[in-house]
């Protein structure tokens, strides 16, 4: 399923990437890694998990899909050179967790990568927050 959703102006493309990367290698070192308490949930120790050398193609994939989703969404392919991932990790989420609220304010692009194919990842629940001062 691909779809662009537009809640109040701000833009979600989903994707379903199973032909783009190679999961079954992404899964294998994801299970390698040490995660720590979260919030509400689990992070990993290592923040930089597409900086390995065996993700060197689908983190070149995934920074060419950003791009494509800026281009495509915003057409603005004349303000920047490329998409660069700084960082990555990874997050583990049980029944009855939750990701806590957060933003990521000196991102162009954020991401998340479903690593199961469970419909009920697609319980999505998103809040906007006031980027800037009220119009009166």
């Amino acid at each position: 399923m691909n779809m662009i959703l537009n809640p109040a102006q701000e833009l979600i493309y989903i994707k379903d990437m199973t032909n783009l990367i190679d999961f079954k290698s992404i899964n294998t070192e994801f299970n390698n890694l040490e995660f720590v308490k979260n919030k509400h949930n689990e992070i990993t120790n290592q923040l930089k998990f597409f900086d390995n050398i065996i993700f060197q193609d689908t983190k070149k994939a995934l920074e060419i899909e950003c791009e494509n989703y800026l281009n495509e969404s915003y057409n603005i392919k004349e303000m920047y050179d490329s998409i660069s991932i700084t960082s990555s990790w990874g997050n583990i989420t049980k029944p009855k967790q939750s990701h806590h609220e957060h933003i990521h304010p000196l991102s162009v692009v954020s991401g998340v990568i479903y690593l199961d194919n469970n419909i009920d990842n697609l319980n999505l629940n998103f809040v906007l927050q006031n980027r800037g001062a009220e119009i009166p």
